[in-house]
């Protein structure tokens, strides 16, 4: 139980410092603003918003239409990620922020999981160091929305995490395996 509370501890400080460190660098003015792909995928989420909320059906163009670049699945999770967002906080620059702070977020936890699992927690939080103070490039890609490479990078550690604990025989229940397939 105390494992479990120091492990919880780890992460917010690393999520907080992740947080912390993206803020600092939007109020430096590094963000990308306008950077077109990430708005492309902002105008099919708003498409997709204004379909759901129109009386006489919207646009009838299936969601599987929608021109999110079709062959990027992580971008039309991102997509409708962005949706779901604009119909919290409406279709803003805010919301594309917030989903890129979100996937930035998912992938530094992955790769905390992953350095752990296979070099113990040191290396975790070297590894979360690294992340959190990349270089410039990776620091401003941290900060968009697209659903490509960057993001990907998730999938890449949660794959490592998942694997090295079944391997390694730290969880083998049926759980584990799921997320292993759902990550795969």
């Amino acid at each position: 139980r105390r494992l479990a509370r120091v492990r919880a501890r780890f992460l917010l400080a690393f999520l907080a410092l992740l947080l912390v460190a993206r803020v600092l660098l939007l109020a430096c003015g590094a963000d990308v603003h306008g950077y077109g792909e990430e708005f492309a995928k902002g105008a099919a989420a708003r498409l997709i918003v204004s379909d759901l909320r129109a009386a006489d059906g919207g646009t009838g163009i299936p969601l599987w239409n929608v021109p999110y670049v079709l062959h990027e699945g992580g971008g039309t999770i991102v997509t409708l990620a962005k949706a779901a967002l604009f119909l919290v906080v409406g279709p803003s620059v805010l919301a594309n922020k917030l989903v890129a702070l979100a996937t930035t977020a998912a992938t530094l936890l992955a790769l905390l999981a992953a350095a752990r699992e296979l070099f113990g927690p040191r290396a975790a939080a070297a590894s979360g160091l690294l992340f959190v103070f990349a270089p410039d490039a990776f620091l401003r890609f941290s900060l968009l929305s697209l659903g490509t490479h960057f993001e990907a990078a998730f999938f890449v550690a949660a794959l490592a995490a998942l694997s090295a604990r079944i391997a390694l025989r730290r969880d083998d229940r049926a759980r584990a395996w799921f997320a292993l397939g759902v990550a795969s």
